[in-house]
């Protein structure tokens, strides 16, 4: 493992261990699958349940992972394998990346590379290069105040969809930043 990801499990073992910390759990705790991703592995820890908030801390304190998923999913045995699970529902997830949205100022901080040619572009990765018509691109993208702030315009218009032609109750809504993108 790198010295920069050590730096960072330490971190979050001590966020982990503090006293009086407290995880977000979703309903139906009991019914999901859990995933752990870790630093040194760079794998997925699957098929993990808890029945309590308590019992996932203690994993996480445990683990120390990178990253915990909870799956979308409800199942009669979360911790078995998929074909084994029994699928009882789900929740309704909608995924709005703010670096997936066209926006004017990609071209000022977005950038892609050939891998056979080397030609460089700023702006939307093409799903081709210009120059050879290689489709093995590299890109990097940021993310700035722009970019969120089309990512939470679009957040408005998929709540307004919700509550004026579904009429779904806002309080049965949740919306979460995962940090990312």
């Amino acid at each position: 493992m790198n010295p920069s990801d050590e730096i960072v499990k330490r971190k979050f073992l001590e966020y982990y261990a503090s006293p009086n910390r407290k995880l977000h759990t979703p309903p139906k705790m009991e019914q999901r699958e859990y995933g752990f991703l870790m630093f040194k592995e760079k794998f997925m820890v699957r098929h993990r349940g808890f029945k309590t908030a308590e019992s996932l801390l203690t994993a996480a304190r445990d683990l120390a992972p990178k990253h915990i998923y909870y799956s979308t999913a409800y199942y009669q045995q979360p911790t078995a394998s998929m074909e084994e699970k029994g699928w009882l529902g789900a929740d309704l997830v909608f995924d709005i990346d703010a670096d997936h949205l066209e926006t004017p100022c990609k071209t000022d901080h977005d950038t892609w590379k050939c891998k056979a040619c080397n030609t460089t572009g700023k702006g939307t990765t093409p799903k081709l290069c210009p120059k050879c018509k290689n489709d093995r691109l590299d890109s990097e993208t940021w993310l700035c105040e722009k970019c969120l702030s089309q990512a939470k315009e679009e957040t408005f218009k998929l709540l307004g969809i919700l509550y004026a032609d579904f009429g779904i109750n806002p309080d049965d809504i949740g919306i979460f930043f995962s940090g990312h993108r």
